[in-house]
């Protein structure tokens, strides 16, 4: 971590806003990986806030396009904005995550006896098309 602070703070501040984690890593001879642990690492200590930042850090795209629909005059911007932001944890949600289960049991009266209808087997299926397949080639023969 010491190399790459230090090839960090070597940089320019035009080239400090315009590196990547990954090219400063590949600066300071450090594998990714390594770096990821680190930071992971130090924000699991720190507490919620911190790895809210990298959830937003791996999903860059997706917050850039909810801030270019929220921005917008759509009539969802709102709710897609908000709907996104308590999904990632950014807004918290009034009383935690809430489902909703519809348990309406629902019988069925029948009066009388019910009919017993049987079905054809597959069997059955296969010799009624065999039936129209020979009835088609019968009749695109040519008549001798």
């Amino acid at each position: 971590m010491e190399s790459i602070m230090e090839h960090y703070n070597a940089l320019t501040m035009r080239e400090k806003r315009s590196i990547t984690p990954e090219q400063l890593c590949e600066l300071a001879s450090v594998p990714t990986s390594s770096l990821v642990a680190q930071v992971v690492a130090k924000c699991y200590e720190m507490g919620r806030a911190e790895t809210q930042l990298i959830t937003a850090s791996f999903m860059s795209k997706v917050v850039e396009r909810v801030g270019t629909i929220a921005a917008s005059k759509s009539k969802f911007a709102g709710k897609e904005r908000e709907m996104f932001l308590k999904g990632s944890g950014f807004l918290p949600t009034p009383h935690g995550t809430s489902i909703n289960v519809n348990n309406n049991p629902q019988t069925l009266n029948v009066s009388g006896r019910p009919e017993l209808v049987r079905l054809p087997g597959s069997e059955d299926e296969m010799l009624e098309l065999e039936g129209r397949e020979n009835k088609l080639l019968l009749a695109s023969k040519p008549n001798d």
